[in-house]
């Protein structure tokens, strides 16, 4: 299986492949056994005397098994499509905390305009602030002389002190 997610990582153009088809969201088969019968109110099973009923815990976890497994090829498409680009915080909200099918979020994620990577931090102002200002040039003090001669540096700080 290809590396679909490669479009994600920047300077890599988006694989030709096509996402896996999504399987089919439908219900569980129900098995044979438990289909109604005519003697019986719809919606409970009959069996027959001496047999085990079949065990409720099963069917959940098939159910549960297919969900997380529809969960997750929902979440690949999403993250799969181009329009995820430059898009990866968005598509991840989308991917994890809706309801929304892959074709919606898809379709959200193509309006939303993509990141732009700037070189100035977009969410700290001060940082913004003190970039525009630029460093002054201090330069070096040059009205003291040579900084080598100890007679030299002894008059200047007799003359600092008073």
């Amino acid at each position: 299986m290809k590396n679909l997610f490669a479009h994600l990582m920047g300077d890599t153009k988006p694989a030709a492949t096509t996402p896996p088809a999504l399987p089919e969201a439908s219900a569980p088969e129900k098995p044979a056994a438990a289909a109604p019968t005519g003697g019986a109110p719809a919606g409970e099973a009959t069996q027959a005397p001496g047999d085990k009923p079949a065990a409720p815990q099963a069917s959940a976890d098939d159910a549960a098994a297919r969900a997380r497994q529809d969960e997750r090829a929902r979440c690949a498409a999403i993250f799969a499509d181009p329009a995820a680009a430059g898009r990866v915080a968005m598509a991840a909200t989308l991917a994890f905390t809706t309801d929304l099918t892959a074709e919606q979020a898809v379709a959200v994620l193509k309006t939303a305009p993509a990141a732009s990577t700037t070189t100035a931090q977009a969410g700290n102002p001060f940082a913004a602030a003190m970039g525009a200002l630029g460093n002054p040039d201090v330069g070096t003090d040059t009205s003291g002389g040579d900084g080598d001669d100890p007679q030299a540096l002894v008059a200047q700080i007799l003359k600092a002190g008073a």
